[in-house]
């Protein structure tokens, strides 16, 4: 046991482990006595904790891969519309990207 000064911090650390995915909300509880009664000093605190350091990289990629869907939805339309009908879409010289047979291409 070692004691601790009066305006002096002492940090203590401690790790659970590096299995697993502790993606979540905990509750972190102090229990510590002090003095010369031996008082007892008690608290509780909620927090969120993200494993960014081993599981950051998969929200990234999941968030890149979000925003090339919304940024390439046109294309993906078009590709769609070949897939389903079997026709090629082509585009005119109108600026609506309306396909020659009069349905639209999403290219627009």
């Amino acid at each position: 046991m070692r004691n601790v000064l009066p305006g002096v911090v002492r940090k203590m650390g401690t790790s659970v482990g590096d299995s697993g995915f502790w993606l979540g909300r905990y509750t972190v509880y102090l229990r510590a006595k002090y003095g010369d009664a031996g008082q007892e000093l008690y608290s509780q605190e909620k927090l969120w904790v993200v494993p960014w350091r081993t599981q950051g990289w998969k929200l990234l990629l999941g968030l890149g891969l979000v925003v090339w869907v919304i940024v390439a939805r046109r294309r993906f339309r078009a590709f769609w519309i070949v897939l389903k009908t079997g026709l090629p879409c082509l585009r005119t010289s109108n600026l609506n990207g309306a396909c020659d047979d009069g349905g639209s291409c999403g290219f627009g």
